[in-house]
């Protein structure tokens, strides 16, 4: 499936009328095909995730998300996804319908990322609002991560909207995450939030890592060969090697090609198959004094 043209969701003529949208696929019915998004825009989102679920062959790629008003589920592209995302990007606040239950894992993208599932080369730009309390997260990109990200990265606030949220918590990058996931080159811009400090302790492989603004709208940020410098934490073993990985904080595109390279077996082998056909097109491109995109 290919998108040829922009959508809008909501009436033009009659911008008064919300149509609520219902998702492809549902809890027993996973979208397990590929949706090539081809670099177009899906505008004024309201209801369900675009995909309610997103099963282990399903491929979506070259999408933006923009002008979202308000999402019925844990993120814009799925609530759960086992497949493979790449070069999708959000633009603008993303605010949660309040849900029944609350111990939940939220994202502005994904709520869950599954075993076996990939985010690669993705972004979100603007606030979170969602809803957490007791065991629930709010991740600024993720909410729970069990799979693989490789260099994403997000600029916003994160917001709990529930007033007594208990030990519920909310993180710029990556909520929670499984011993048996990855995060590699994904960053989170700390100038959004000076105040925020998202982990007691960042653990390479599992986290993204705070940079300031103009180091994310630098070309090191995007293609540069030497470590990205990432605010410190005396709790941080910077010199920690993880399986091939020299070093955790490495520039999208490095990353990505680095990635292509190694003999790693962190996606299932339909995806990894697939990112060694067209990595290359997730490549982000720089533009001085702008937020890398993928072009």
């Amino acid at each position: 499936m290919k998108l040829d043209a922009d959508i809008v969701l909501q009436p033009e003529l009659m911008p008064t009328d919300t149509v609520t949208w219902c998702g492809i696929g549902d809890d027993a019915h996973a979208f397990n095909g590929k949706f090539l998004g081809g670099k177009r825009t899906i505008r004024s989102l309201y209801g369900s995730p675009f995909f309610y679920k997103l099963g282990p062959k399903a491929v979506v790629e070259q999408l933006n998300i923009v002008d979202v008003i308000e999402v019925d589920g844990r993120g814009t592209i799925a609530n759960e996804s086992s497949g493979l995302i790449a070069a999708v990007f959000a633009n603008g606040p993303i605010r949660q319908k309040e849900p029944a239950n609350k111990a939940i894992y939220s994202g502005s993208l994904v709520g869950t990322v599954e075993t076996g599932g990939a985010v690669i080369s993705c972004a979100h730009f603007g606030d979170v609002e969602a809803w957490a309390e007791g065991d629930g997260v709010i991740g600024g990109l993720v909410g729970y991560n069990q799979g693989f990200l490789l260099a994403c990265y997000h600029s916003g606030k994160e917001k709990n909207l529930v007033n007594n949220a208990g030990t519920a918590k909310t993180y710029a990058g990556v909520g929670r995450f499984s011993p048996g996931s990855y995060a590699f080159s994904c960053y989170y811009n700390i100038d959004a939030d000076p105040e925020k400090s998202d982990y007691k302790s960042l653990n390479h492989g599992k986290h993204a890592f705070p940079v300031h603004i103009d180091v994310m709208q630098s070309d090191k940020f995007v293609n540069g060969t030497d470590p990205i410098t990432v605010l410190k934490d005396d709790n941080i073993n910077y010199e920690q090697v993880h399986q091939v990985w020299t070093n955790q904080h490495m520039s999208l595109n490095n990353a990505l090609v680095i990635f292509n390279d190694a003999d790693e077996n962190t996606m299932n082998e339909s995806h990894r198959a697939w990112f060694t056909a067209n990595y290359q097109s997730y490549k982000f491109t720089y533009t001085p004094g702008e937020y890398p995109r993928v072009q």
